[in-house]
Protein backbone atom coordinates (compact mmCIF):
# COMPACT_ATOMS: atom_id res chain seq x y z
CA UNK A 1 0.00 0.00 0.00
CA UNK A 2 0.95 3.65 -0.29
CA UNK A 3 1.37 3.99 3.49
CA UNK A 4 3.71 1.00 3.65
CA UNK A 5 5.77 2.28 0.72
CA UNK A 6 5.99 5.71 2.34
CA UNK A 7 7.13 4.14 5.61
CA UNK A 8 9.80 2.09 3.85
CA UNK A 9 10.98 5.13 1.89
CA UNK A 10 11.28 7.22 5.06
CA UNK A 11 13.11 4.40 6.84
CA UNK A 12 15.52 4.08 3.90
CA UNK A 13 16.03 7.84 3.85
CA UNK A 14 16.79 7.82 7.58
CA UNK A 15 19.25 4.96 7.10
CA UNK A 16 21.04 6.81 4.29
CA UNK A 17 21.28 9.96 6.40
CA UNK A 18 22.71 7.93 9.29
CA UNK A 19 25.26 6.24 7.02
CA UNK A 20 26.23 9.62 5.56
CA UNK A 21 26.78 11.10 9.02
CA UNK A 22 28.85 8.12 10.17
CA UNK A 23 31.02 8.19 7.01
CA UNK A 24 31.48 11.96 7.32
CA UNK A 25 32.62 11.73 10.95
CA UNK A 26 34.95 8.78 10.33
CA UNK A 27 36.64 10.41 7.33
CA UNK A 28 36.51 13.96 8.70
CA UNK A 29 40.23 14.60 8.23
CA UNK A 30 39.95 13.77 4.52
CA UNK A 31 36.77 15.78 3.95
CA UNK A 32 38.00 19.11 5.31
CA UNK A 33 41.51 20.49 4.85
CA UNK A 34 41.57 22.36 8.17
CA UNK A 35 42.90 21.38 11.57
CA UNK A 36 40.17 21.15 14.19
CA UNK A 37 42.55 22.52 16.84
CA UNK A 38 44.33 25.08 14.67
CA UNK A 39 45.90 28.16 16.25
CA UNK A 40 43.99 31.42 16.28
CA UNK A 41 43.34 32.78 12.79
CA UNK A 42 42.65 36.49 13.27
CA UNK A 43 41.65 36.90 9.63
CA UNK A 44 38.67 34.54 10.05
CA UNK A 45 37.31 35.46 13.48
CA UNK A 46 33.53 34.86 13.38
CA UNK A 47 33.73 34.43 9.61
CA UNK A 48 30.36 33.93 7.92
CA UNK A 49 29.57 30.76 5.91
CA UNK A 50 31.35 30.69 2.56
CA UNK A 51 32.72 28.21 0.04
CA UNK A 52 35.96 27.98 2.00
CA UNK A 53 34.13 27.63 5.33
CA UNK A 54 30.60 26.24 4.72
CA UNK A 55 29.60 26.58 8.39
CA UNK A 56 31.71 29.67 9.08
CA UNK A 57 34.34 30.02 11.81
CA UNK A 58 34.26 30.35 15.58
CA UNK A 59 35.64 33.03 17.87
CA UNK A 60 39.20 31.80 17.26
CA UNK A 61 38.89 31.57 13.47
CA UNK A 62 38.68 27.77 13.40
CA UNK A 63 36.52 26.05 10.78
CA UNK A 64 33.22 24.99 12.38
CA UNK A 65 32.52 22.17 9.92
CA UNK A 66 35.83 20.54 10.79
CA UNK A 67 35.21 20.83 14.51
CA UNK A 68 31.68 19.49 14.09
CA UNK A 69 32.82 16.41 12.15
CA UNK A 70 35.73 15.64 14.50
CA UNK A 71 33.47 16.12 17.50
CA UNK A 72 30.96 13.74 15.91
CA UNK A 73 33.71 11.14 15.61
CA UNK A 74 34.36 11.22 19.34
CA UNK A 75 30.61 11.16 20.06
CA UNK A 76 30.27 8.08 17.87
CA UNK A 77 33.16 6.36 19.65
CA UNK A 78 31.69 7.13 23.06
CA UNK A 79 28.27 5.83 21.97
CA UNK A 80 29.62 2.54 20.60
CA UNK A 81 31.88 1.89 23.58
CA UNK A 82 29.21 2.75 26.15
CA UNK A 83 26.64 0.50 24.47
CA UNK A 84 29.14 -2.37 24.32
CA UNK A 85 30.07 -1.99 27.99
CA UNK A 86 26.43 -1.76 29.06
CA UNK A 87 25.35 -4.83 27.08
CA UNK A 88 28.28 -7.04 28.13
CA UNK A 89 28.13 -6.10 31.81
CA UNK A 90 24.32 -6.31 31.86
CA UNK A 91 24.37 -9.74 30.22
CA UNK A 92 26.91 -11.07 32.69
CA UNK A 93 25.08 -9.75 35.75
CA UNK A 94 21.67 -10.82 34.43
CA UNK A 95 22.87 -14.32 33.59
CA UNK A 96 24.51 -14.77 37.00
CA UNK A 97 21.40 -13.58 38.85
CA UNK A 98 19.03 -15.72 36.84
CA UNK A 99 21.18 -18.83 36.96
CA UNK A 100 22.33 -18.91 40.59
CA UNK A 101 19.45 -16.99 42.21
CA UNK A 102 19.16 -16.70 46.00
CA UNK A 103 22.11 -14.84 47.56
CA UNK A 104 23.80 -13.90 44.27
CA UNK A 105 20.52 -12.64 42.85
CA UNK A 106 19.63 -10.65 45.96
CA UNK A 107 23.04 -9.00 46.32
CA UNK A 108 23.50 -8.05 42.66
CA UNK A 109 19.91 -6.93 42.12
CA UNK A 110 19.93 -4.75 45.24
CA UNK A 111 23.09 -3.13 43.94
CA UNK A 112 21.35 -2.61 40.57
CA UNK A 113 18.39 -1.05 42.42
CA UNK A 114 20.73 1.42 44.10
CA UNK A 115 22.16 2.46 40.73
CA UNK A 116 18.69 2.79 39.20
CA UNK A 117 17.55 4.97 42.11
CA UNK A 118 20.12 7.62 41.15
CA UNK A 119 19.14 9.91 38.22
CA UNK A 120 21.06 8.90 35.11
CA UNK A 121 22.56 12.30 34.39
CA UNK A 122 23.68 12.80 37.97
CA UNK A 123 25.20 9.32 38.06
CA UNK A 124 27.08 9.90 34.80
CA UNK A 125 28.44 13.24 36.08
CA UNK A 126 29.61 11.71 39.37
CA UNK A 127 31.35 8.80 37.65
CA UNK A 128 32.90 11.14 35.09
CA UNK A 129 34.26 13.41 37.84
CA UNK A 130 35.69 10.41 39.69
CA UNK A 131 37.33 8.87 36.60
CA UNK A 132 38.45 12.04 34.86
CA UNK A 133 38.17 13.13 31.24
CA UNK A 134 38.73 10.92 28.22
CA UNK A 135 36.83 8.80 25.70
CA UNK A 136 36.90 5.60 27.76
CA UNK A 137 36.09 7.40 31.00
CA UNK A 138 33.12 9.18 29.41
CA UNK A 139 31.84 5.97 27.82
CA UNK A 140 32.07 4.14 31.14
CA UNK A 141 30.27 6.95 32.93
CA UNK A 142 27.40 6.82 30.44
CA UNK A 143 27.19 3.01 30.40
CA UNK A 144 26.82 2.69 34.19
CA UNK A 145 23.22 3.88 34.03
CA UNK A 146 22.26 1.36 31.32
CA UNK A 147 23.74 -1.73 33.01
CA UNK A 148 20.87 -2.22 35.55
CA UNK A 149 18.21 -1.96 32.84
CA UNK A 150 19.83 -4.59 30.64
CA UNK A 151 20.67 -6.77 33.66
CA UNK A 152 17.02 -6.83 34.77
CA UNK A 153 15.78 -7.71 31.30
CA UNK A 154 18.36 -10.45 30.85
CA UNK A 155 17.67 -11.78 34.35
CA UNK A 156 14.03 -12.33 33.43
CA UNK A 157 15.01 -14.09 30.22
CA UNK A 158 17.52 -16.23 32.09
CA UNK A 159 14.89 -17.32 34.60
CA UNK A 160 12.71 -18.50 31.71
CA UNK A 161 15.53 -20.31 29.91
CA UNK A 162 16.92 -21.75 33.15
CA UNK A 163 13.73 -23.75 33.67
CA UNK A 164 13.86 -25.39 30.25
CA UNK A 165 14.36 -29.14 29.96
CA UNK A 166 17.65 -28.96 28.09
CA UNK A 167 19.19 -26.95 30.94
CA UNK A 168 18.01 -29.57 33.44
CA UNK A 169 19.44 -32.26 31.18
CA UNK A 170 22.78 -30.45 31.06
CA UNK A 171 22.90 -30.37 34.85
CA UNK A 172 22.04 -34.07 34.98
CA UNK A 173 24.89 -34.95 32.64
CA UNK A 174 27.32 -32.96 34.79
CA UNK A 175 27.96 -29.95 32.56
CA UNK A 176 29.87 -27.16 34.29
CA UNK A 177 28.05 -24.06 35.50
CA UNK A 178 30.18 -21.85 33.27
CA UNK A 179 29.20 -23.74 30.11
CA UNK A 180 25.52 -23.68 31.06
CA UNK A 181 25.66 -19.93 31.80
CA UNK A 182 27.28 -19.36 28.41
CA UNK A 183 24.47 -21.31 26.74
CA UNK A 184 21.85 -19.38 28.68
CA UNK A 185 23.55 -16.09 27.80
CA UNK A 186 23.49 -16.95 24.10
CA UNK A 187 19.76 -17.66 24.32
CA UNK A 188 19.28 -14.43 26.27
CA UNK A 189 21.19 -12.47 23.64
CA UNK A 190 18.95 -13.82 20.88
CA UNK A 191 15.80 -13.01 22.85
CA UNK A 192 17.08 -9.55 23.77
CA UNK A 193 18.08 -8.79 20.18
CA UNK A 194 14.68 -9.92 18.91
CA UNK A 195 12.95 -7.73 21.46
CA UNK A 196 15.01 -4.65 20.62
CA UNK A 197 14.48 -5.18 16.88
CA UNK A 198 10.73 -5.30 17.49
CA UNK A 199 10.92 -2.10 19.54
CA UNK A 200 12.93 -0.45 16.76
CA UNK A 201 10.37 -1.35 14.09
CA UNK A 202 7.59 -0.06 16.35
CA UNK A 203 9.44 3.24 16.85
CA UNK A 204 9.80 3.67 13.07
Amino acid sequence: TRTALYGEAMAFLGLMMLVLLVVATVFATWITPYDYDAPTDYANLYAKPSLAHPFGCDELGRDLLTRLLVGGRYSLMVALISVAIGIVAGMVIGALCGFFGKVVDNVLMRFMDIIMAIPGMMLAICVSVALGSGVWQTALAISVGTIPIIARQLRGSTLLVNSQEYIEAARTFGESSGKIILTVSEADAAMYQQKKMHQGSTAF
